[in-house]
């Protein structure tokens, strides 16, 4: 553990910075290995039907979201065509970044929220 001292605010600031950060980072890094290898299925058990992840590369969270994108926004006479072979990979990439920075602003808003509430709930 580095030791700062209180008479350095500037260096204390840095340093916050970059522990947030970090944690901002590995968070991204989880979130986008979870939507390039995951995939979303529904189990049905007693008749509920309960929504699991399982590892399916080929299908992944990335994939089902561009699906369901082509799906909901494009006319039924279009077809989504990609043109070469890194496109698909691309998206999926991008897709599974997007979703890495929104599960990163989700998570920080709810600890944020949280934090807050903690901290009302003392006065």
């Amino acid at each position: 553990m580095i030791k700062i001292s209180e008479d350095k605010p500037f260096v204390k600031l840095l340093y916050e910075l970059r522990v947030r950060i970090t944690r901002i980072c590995i968070i991204v890094i989880i979130f986008i290995s979870v939507g390039m290898t995951l995939s979303v299925t529904v189990i049905k058990f007693d008749g509920y039907g309960l929504f699991i992840l399982y590892p399916d590369t080929f299908n992944s969270l990335s994939i089902q979201v561009i699906s369901q994108i082509k799906n909901d926004l494009l006319p039924d006479n279009i077809s989504l065509v990609q043109t070469t072979p890194g496109q698909a990979f691309t998206a999926q990439m991008y897709v599974a970044i997007i979703i890495g920075i929104v599960g990163v602003f989700v998570s920080h808003t709810w600890r944020t929220v949280c934090l807050l509430e903690s901290c009302t709930a003392l006065f």
